[in-house]
């Protein structure tokens, strides 16, 4: 929605959506004029008639514009039925948040916010786990030129397996 709303009888009944499955997020932020106690209605965003689509994704309601917050008449289905996501209704300030929280008139299955948008932390750890082969077999022992040579004291020596690896050794006297 965007632009202004106009008290008169072409806005009978409140702005109603319901029934759309795929719908993630629903912005009233850009309406910069509303009548007082404009009525929201929010209905169950699950297709009824469409089993696949029996799980809501709405994951954010945008009120966050020049609009007060309690110039809305919001009302509601529950959000936490059918809902894949927990619904965030984002608002203009800390005072918005904190009247929506503690008002009998907003859900109290959702998240209030004054960012929807905050990012995920997608770090994640990951670890190599090197696995050794306990069977690998001796093949020869080279100097650091890559000539074989005899097990020598106080030398720096390679020592080669059949499964490629290498052992750097140094045997002191």
């Amino acid at each position: 929605y965007k632009g202004k709303l106009r008290n008169n009888a072409s806005l009978n009944g409140p702005i109603t959506i319901a029934h759309c499955a795929n719908l993630t997020t629903i912005d009233f932020s850009q309406i910069t004029d509303a009548p007082y106690q404009t009525s929201i209605f929010i209905g169950y965003m699950f297709s009824i008639s469409n089993p696949s689509f029996a799980y809501s994704k709405l994951q954010k309601i945008s009120f966050n514009g020049s609009i007060p917050i309690f110039n809305w008449n919001f009302n509601y289905t529950d959000f936490s039925t059918n809902n894949i996501y927990t619904t965030c209704i984002e608002v203009s300030s800390l005072s918005d948040v904190s009247y929506c929280e503690g008002s009998n008139e907003w859900p109290d299955d959702v998240t209030y916010s004054t960012n929807c948008n905050t990012p995920i932390d997608c770090q994640l750890s990951t670890s190599v786990v090197e696995t050794y082969l306990q069977n690998k077999k001796f093949l020869k022992v080279t100097n650091l030129l890559g000539k074989e040579t005899k097990v020598k004291n106080n030398e720096p020596l390679l020592y080669l397996y059949d499964d490629g690896t290498v052992e750097k050794r140094i045997t002191i006297e």
